[in-house]
């Protein structure tokens, strides 16, 4: 799908006014010279983080640090506060990062899907866990009380969507499916992804390993998160690909044209959504803040994670 830098004085005012108003922070990749970039953009304004081919997958802020993940020139790399680190010296990606306390944990990937190599990996403080012998990827971790849980997908026979609970994995399928997001609140566990083949793929919310199909249309769901009594997903569906934010299993199309939410998240009673959508011949990312929608560049461009404080 389709500079090193310090984030320096835009990053300093960030913080400065962080205590008086809501802060968003939306990861994702901007197309510059015909080549994919990593960017993070704060309240709108945006700062690349790399100047070679990059991407930025998912954000983080705790305190006055801001962690985002990605990969740089096809190495899983993640940025604290605009400084990159690289994870790994072979093909990678990171696709998730959560902090508790001094501990940085990244999901993703070692290896090459095209070699069918790849194996869905847990970083904490840089150091590497395997989680599968098998094809597999790490697409989401968190943390709650003193559990880890990834979730992903692993590929046997076919895929199949994927829990690890401290390293420990629970198919969540016995059909081809993949899990794209995973969020804990209080004791349950929620994961979000796909189940189904082409065409008959369908959105798929999982509630403490039960399974909910959230559209009798095709494609998925790519991130959840839990306010209270509500759980709100986002995604995609149609053949004609829609962006979709679900609210307790309800849908709403958020945009008419080509496009997708990527990410959702709830602060008092806002709802935000990160995603991108076909304008013109390209596709720019957006957010939309309680169905408003923004365009958060003129370029080529996408939006994968969406973070509020």
């Amino acid at each position: 799908m389709k500079r090193k830098i310090f984030l320096g004085f835009a990053l300093l005012l960030t913080m400065a006014f962080s205590a008086f108003a809501q802060q968003v922070y939306v990861a994702g990749s901007v197309g510059l010279d015909q080549k994919e970039r990593a960017v993070l953009w704060m309240n709108g304004v945006s700062q690349l983080l790399s100047n070679t081919q990059s991407y930025a997958s998912h954000v983080y802020v705790t305190g006055n640090d801001i962690y985002v993940a990605g990969s740089v020139e096809s190495r899983a790399t993640i940025w604290k506060n605009g400084v990159p680190q690289t994870l790994s010296n072979t093909d990678s990606s990171a696709n998730s990062v959560y902090v508790s306390g001094s501990d940085v944990y990244v999901a993703g990937t070692v290896g090459n899907w095209l070699n069918g190599n790849i194996i869905a990996t847990l970083w904490k403080n840089s150091v590497p866990q395997a989680l599968s012998n098998d094809k597999s990827i790490a697409s989401s971790v968190y943390l709650s009380s003193d559990d880890v849980y990834v979730a992903g997908s692993v590929q046997e026979e076919d895929e199949r969507a994927t829990l690890w609970k401290n390293g420990v994995p629970q198919a969540l399928s016995n059909t081809r499916s993949w899990a794209s997001y995973v969020y804990v609140a209080g004791s349950d566990v929620y994961v979000v992804g796909s189940a189904g083949i082409g065409q008959n793929k369908r959105a798929t919310l999982w509630k403490n390993g039960v399974p909910q199909t959230l559209t009798n249309s095709p494609w998925a769901a790519g991130s959840v998160y839990v306010s209270g009594s509500d759980v709100y997903v986002a995604g995609v569906t149609g053949q004609n690909e829609r962006a979709t934010l679900w609210k307790n299993g309800i849908p709403q199309i958020l945009s008419n044209s080509d496009s997708e939410a990527t990410s959702v998240y709830v602060s008092d009673i806002d709802v935000y959504v990160a995603g991108y959508e076909e304008q013109g011949q390209n596709y720019r990312a957006m957010l939309w803040k309680n169905d408003v929608p923004q365009t958060l560049s003129n370029s080529d461009s996408m939006a994968y994670s969406v973070f509020v404080r």
